[in-house]
């Protein structure tokens, strides 16, 4: 496999690659700016796709419930919903929807307590207004594994669960990541 490093006269810049060795390695100097960009915007597309693509498995948080808010649903004039609420009752199982680790679990004013998944490849998932953790962070966890109990807590208008999607550090809309068929 050969790799192609662009170097460009402002500046030389050598992108996220892991080199085995052994390996060949080109190496080129940029025409132009133009061309750089190019190359740049390229890997950015790469990465998005990379994430887009890995998260096909995510199952429902919840079982049961109904909708009790949408993603992009509006909040107030100059705010937006950023994650999917199922109404449960208190004390409802809430899943990991894939594997991960616990990159926070916490109680905060306006998710409650609230719990933040790391699935790798850019990708996290968002579980809040819980009213128990099972689980702390620093912890494996898998796919479909209890991480708390849904609940009331924090910036809550009644008993749901609020997911989020976040990919790339931006929130998605989380039932377009989600298989049907296996909850509410």
């Amino acid at each position: 496999m050969m790799i192609v490093i662009i170097f460009s006269q402002m500046a030389m810049e050598i992108h996220a690659y892991s080199f085995i060795a052994g390996q060949n390695i080109k190496i080129k100097e940029a025409k132009d700016k133009a061309e750089m960009a190019k190359k740049v915007v390229t890997k950015k597309k790469t990465i998005k796709k990379k994430a887009k693509s890995s998260e096909a498995s995510f199952i429902m948080p919840v079982n049961g419930g109904i909708t009790t808010s949408k993603f992009g649903d509006t909040i107030s004039r100059s705010s937006r919903h950023l994650g999917h609420d199922w109404g449960v009752c208190v004390g409802t199982k809430v899943k990991a929807a894939k594997e991960g680790r616990v990159t926070l679990a916490y109680y905060s004013e306006s998710y409650g307590y609230n719990v933040l998944i790391n699935h790798g490849n850019f990708v996290e998932t968002r579980y809040a207004h819980m009213s128990e953790l099972n689980v702390e962070k620093g912890q494996k966890v898998s796919r479909g594994q209890v991480i708390g109990l849904s609940g009331n807590t924090g910036d809550s208008t009644g008993p749901h669960l609020h997911f989020e999607v976040i990919i790339n550090g931006k929130k998605v809309n989380p039932v377009n990541y989600v298989k049907s068929g296996n909850g509410g």
